[in-house]
């Protein structure tokens, strides 16, 4: 055999064998990237939801701290006695009292009423209208 072949035939199987090599590194690093995409889009779900159950909470939270404010605060109390305990108040609504409230807490909207407001997110007090028990309606987002 001429030793031009014998050498020929080393440097194609050093190059064969560089070629797979690059490959199988190749394909490997494909493996790779695409776990890396996969660990990414994940934590930033998981983030996505974290933040969305934090500004719920938030939400829900100024809303407890809005609604008894106001039924503590804001509402005209006429005639209360002892047995008004689990009735904070008779209620005549003054929104004067908490005209500023929506700004100080960031709601887009913040409706205080004896109607539920569709759409939003809302809490209840119950207060005294008269001698009659009524659900103060707290709504806000």
């Amino acid at each position: 055999m001429n030793p031009i072949d014998v050498r020929a035939k080393a440097i194609d199987k050093r190059t064969t064998l560089r070629a797979f090599v690059t490959y199988d590194t190749l394909f490997s690093m494909i493996v790779l990237v695409v776990m890396l995409f996969e660990i990414i889009y994940t934590v930033s779900t998981v983030i996505h939801r974290t933040n969305n159950y934090k500004r719920g909470q938030n939400i829900l939270n100024n809303l407890v701290i809005v609604g008894d404010y106001v039924v503590n605060h804001c509402v005209v109390k006429t005639g209360v006695t002892s047995d008004d305990v689990l009735y904070p108040g008779r209620t005549e609504l003054t929104s004067i009292c908490w005209a500023g409230l929506k700004d100080r807490f960031g709601f887009h909207r913040l409706d205080i009423g004896f109607s539920k407001t569709d759409g939003e997110v809302c809490i209840y007090r119950i207060v005294l209208q008269g001698s009659s028990p009524k659900m103060l309606y707290v709504c806000g987002d």
